[in-house]
């Protein structure tokens, strides 16, 4: 699990005196109500952040620092369990989770699980993805660490009062003595607009080294609970547990991946929702490179299904929501779509074989380079992908 830091709000406002005198700092806010800590803060709209942080009254709260996203540091280091190690267990759920009811119950049936409310009686608490996600507050204003504050204190000291100095100093030794680890972030706002260019200068925060991209975290005391979980292996994933359900499921071949296509280009609404329950019911993770082009390239179509709204098919829908519709005027939806597989690890050689068939139907097409008026001869094999060479597979659907 990744660690937790805190952050203290320094709100510093500038001005230039009077004509040609020294410049310097006007005031430096220490916030010690709720509502001047979330006055030009980041995320001044989230009130319930804002706690107390000793004598300083500076704003505090808890922040993961970092340039990769918090819930893929956390999801990479959660236990996976076998599915004969879930013989007679008992399981708490957290919100957020995507788990239908029906599969639930296939495990209670299977594995006598049983699904308690109390978290501290549960075996194991099952959570996703989603939920850890949603703990988070992203910001797009940097923060800093202290040896950042400390340069950035030495590059400002020659132009600022003795008692503004002050400040700043006893705040970086009460980190330095308390919170080594803690992060600030400096909010430098402008007085008057006289000599602004020779303030912004000396006091501009682009002298600082690059700072860390900051994820608040909305509630530190359920995080606190996660990770004690997570010490304890006693913290599951919902993906994992549906993999679990999934297991006697059947693994679209290429062939069904076909006459699932040719079932939702049917004019027939009641093969188009058998279609999209033979998706829902499969082996969803072994298939999910035939789902996704399913998804990607018939959105428009499956979402008209009368099977649209069940649990099921909603469970599936969530599964595939980072699959979007594909726009085949445009190259952009397919390289998302390639992004997207690779990062799911089911960049197949089908689905390559796919994409590019795809492309020369329907993009180089609408560019005349595929059409039969075309003088150019590009067949779907030409296109690379990373330097490697797609083969097209002569029964692929699209």
């Amino acid at each position: 699990m990744i660690d937790l830091k805190n952050i203290y709000y320094l709100g510093i406002t500038l001005t230039d005196a009077t004509y040609n005198s020294k410049l310097n700092i006007n005031g430096i806010e220490t916030s010690t109500r709720e509502e001047d800590a979330s006055f030009n803060n980041p995320i001044r709209e989230v009130p319930q952040f804002i706690t107390d942080c000793g004598k300083y009254g500076y704003f505090k709260g808890k922040v993961y620092a970092s340039n990769k996203m918090p819930h893929d540091a956390i999801e990479g280091d959660i236990t996976k369990l076998d599915s004969p190690v879930l013989k007679d267990k008992s399981f708490y759920r957290t919100p957020k989770l995507d788990l239908p009811q029906m599969k639930v119950q296939n495990l209670k049936d299977k594995y006598n699980v049983s699904i308690v409310r109390n978290r501290l009686a549960a075996d194991y608490v099952i959570t996703s993805k989603k939920y850890l996600e949603h703990m988070f507050h992203y910001s797009y204003k940097d923060v800093y660490s202290l040896s950042q504050f400390t340069n950035y204190i030495e590059h400002i000291s020659k132009n600022i009062t003795e008692p503004s100095k002050l400040i700043l100093n006893e705040l970086k030794e009460h980190l330095e003595n308390n919170d080594p680890e803690a992060c600030i972030f400096l909010d430098i706002s402008y007085q008057t607009w006289n000599w602004k260019q020779q303030v912004t200068n000396i006091f501009d925060k682009s002298n600082l080294e690059s700072g860390f991209i900051p994820y608040y975290c909305k509630d530190p005391d359920m995080y606190d609970v996660i990770t004690e979980l997570h010490q304890q292996e006693r913290l599951l994933l919902d993906s994992d547990l549906l993999n679990i359900c999934n297991e006697d499921s059947v693994i679209l071949s290429p062939k069904d991946c076909k006459t699932i296509s040719d079932m939702i280009n049917s004019d027939d609404t009641d093969s188009s929702s058998l279609a999209l329950e033979m998706m829902a019911n499969c082996n969803i993770e072994k298939s999910y490179d035939k789902i996704a082009l399913i998804f990607a390239f018939y959105d428009h179509k499956l979402r008209y299904c009368s099977n649209w709204n069940h649990v099921n098919v909603k469970s599936l829908r969530k599964t595939m929501g980072g699959v979007n519709s594909i726009d085949e005027r445009s190259a952009h939806g397919f390289s998302y779509l390639v992004k997207h597989l690779h990062k799911k690890n089911a960049l197949t050689e089908f689905a390559i074989g796919a994409i590019t068939n795809k492309m020369c139907k329907t993009i180089l097409k609408y560019v005349h380079l595929t059409n039969e008026s075309s003088v150019f001869d590009v067949k779907a094999s030409d296109l690379k992908l990373k330097s490697a060479y797609v083969t097209v597979q002569d029964d692929l659907p699209f």
